[in-house]
């Protein structure tokens, strides 16, 4: 955080990519940090859409996206969580219990990267070169020419990289 205004890191991923992994080996050397989980903000599972005959749980419409933007507002603005969630005792949470049914992946997390992300590729390519003059226009910082089985130690290193020198660029 800078002064008592926050730095909000985003960080983004395919189902089970370590997304959650990173989030907290990152929250373990910055103070006063914490982690605001997208799972938090899953329509119920009656408004989800169905894709090839499964739940598509990985979809912009499973999100409640205003509920996350206007938690986020509320963040950037206090470096806090609202009072009414920092007054629960906490979330019980079905994490590790998820298993993905047969074809979940092939299915409906890869498809719907492939469409949520193509914009930020060469060609469209998700596998291939990042359009730097996008990304830096929107100021998205990526770990370039890593590839779908980045190293966790390596992304780990980059990112603590990357969020120390966005918060010497605050001062």
């Amino acid at each position: 955080m800078t002064g008592d205004r926050a730095l909000i890191v985003a960080i983004s991923g395919c189902s089970s990519s370590g997304k959650t992994t990173l989030a907290r080996l990152l929250r373990d050397i910055f103070p006063n940090t914490f982690i605001l989980h997208e799972d938090d903000f899953y329509r119920p599972e009656a408004e989800l859409p169905m894709r090839d005959g499964l739940l598509d749980w990985d979809c912009p419409e499973a999100i409640d996206i205003t509920g996350m933007a206007d938690s986020l507002a509320y963040i950037r603005q206090h470096a806090s969580f609202p009072a009414r969630r920092e007054a629960r005792d906490g979330y019980v949470t079905l994490e590790g219990f998820w298993a993905d049914p047969p074809g979940y992946v092939d299915k409906i997390v890869w498809p719907n990267y492939v469409e949520q992300h193509a914009w930020m590729f060469q060609g469209g390519d998700v596998e291939g070169e990042f359009k730097m003059d996008v990304l830096e226009k929107e100021r998205i910082k990526v770990q370039d020419k890593v590839g779908v089985d980045g190293d966790i130690e390596k992304t780990f290193e980059w990112t603590v990289d990357t969020i120390l020198d966005e918060l010497k660029r605050q001062i």
